[in-house]
């Protein structure tokens, strides 16, 4: 006969089988998670990092001339004041955002920056991060920090690098504390199908491309309008993967409204993206598809809003004062120049030209030149 303790003992029995299962399924025999199925692991990824708190990332892409598969990646030990970036205005999946002047008195000393409060703190260093791997290209991948600062990249991957819906997995920092790991998954080819970005006030943006069944894939669109070196604004945006899109006309004002009088840059292209925190801030990896930056610029329009009738400049009258013609008081001095004379031991009886006192015209008299 089975008594009440022999129950609850098989009970609890069947219970920490159940847990260990559990945990034995949650990881692999190297640590990580199990990789999902690409049409159902969206919820894996944690997207790229906020610029506040971005320390570093590394980024795998495909480049579009079928050149090679450019994977590059570096990580500081803080986060760079010029690189944040301000929201300015959010609609749907866009933002609008706005990098802050900085600006330090006294300036900031070699090897140190302006921070948003003014003050001058050390600039970031750019630090190694030790060996990093990546598993699941069509070759694996295995880089050294070169240079210095140091950075990493790698350029034997051939295009595209990864199979669509592929699991990718980074590895980095293995051999100190800070160890870290990335995931992504190998993206379409992304084809734009739209001719031309046009930037035109009161007027959507509206774009189509070829969609992927990749769920964990975003689509990034990033415009900004550069004006001799300076940026006010930038607009980004993540759209679901669907293959087609529209930027709402409200934040298509506002990036007009903040200045355009130098040439855009469009960049547009599928991506996933995943993040991890250490202590000096956000790590991320970006596995990105785009088209080349040059066709994006070529196909890149923005349409100057034309000046309204109050703001042209009007005739001046023909009575006005500042129309009629003034005397021209500096007209009475005539410069002249005199030839003189002098020895020298290296260069005897060298020519000097010198501006004497300039001399007045017959026809006036000031007591500014001199008649001799």
């Amino acid at each position: 006969m089975t008594t009440h303790t022999d129950a609850l003992v098989y009970t609890a029995s069947i219970l920490l089988l159940c847990l260990c299962g559990a945990c034995a399924t949650q990881t692999d025999s190297t640590g990580d998670p199990p990789a999902t199925d690409a049409n159902t692991g969206s919820d894996a990824l944690t997207g790229a990092c906020e610029t506040n708190v971005r320390v570093g990332g590394f980024e795998i892409e495909p480049m579009p001339d079928g050149s090679l598969t450019a994977i590059t990646g570096r990580v500081a030990t803080g986060v760079v004041p010029s690189n944040i970036l301000h929201r300015v205005e959010s609609f749907g999946p866009c933002t609008l955002w706005r990098r802050q002047s900085l600006f330090c008195d006294p300036i900031c000393a070699p090897g140190e920056t302006c921070d948003d409060t003014g003050e001058c703190i050390p600039y970031p260093d750019t630090v190694d991060v030790g060996t990093v791997t990546i598993a699941g290209l069509v070759q694996p991948v295995e880089m050294a920090p070169a240079g210095d600062p140091p950075i990493y990249f790698d350029t034997t991957v051939p295009v595209p690098g990864f199979e669509e819906g592929a699991p990718l997995i980074l590895r980095g920092g293995r051999d100190t504390p800070g160890a870290f790991t990335l995931h992504g998954w190998g993206v379409a080819k992304f084809q734009l199908l739209t001719s031309s970005v046009t930037i035109r006030r009161d007027t959507p943006i509206d774009l189509a491309w070829t969609a992927s069944t990749l769920e964990s894939a975003t689509v990034h669109f990033s415009a900004s309008v550069d004006q001799h070196g300076v940026s006010p604004l930038r607009q980004t945006c993540d759209f679901e993967d669907s293959g087609e899109a529209s930027i709402d006309p409200t934040l298509v004002n506002a990036l007009i409204h903040a200045g355009v009088s130098g040439s855009p840059t469009v960049r547009i292209g599928r991506r996933t993206a995943d993040r991890v925190t250490l202590d000096a801030g956000c790590i991320d990896l970006v596995v990105t598809s785009r088209v080349s930056p040059s066709s994006a610029v070529r196909a890149a329009q923005v349409v100057f809003p034309q000046p309204s009738p109050r703001s042209r400049r009007q005739p001046r009258p023909q009575d006005s004062p500042r129309t009629q013609t003034q005397p021209r008081r500096l007209a009475q001095l005539v410069p002249t120049v005199s030839i003189r004379r002098y020895t020298s031991p290296s260069r005897p009886q060298a020519a000097h030209r010198s501006v004497t006192r300039r001399k007045c015209r017959p026809d006036h008299v000031s007591t500014k030149c001199s008649r001799t």
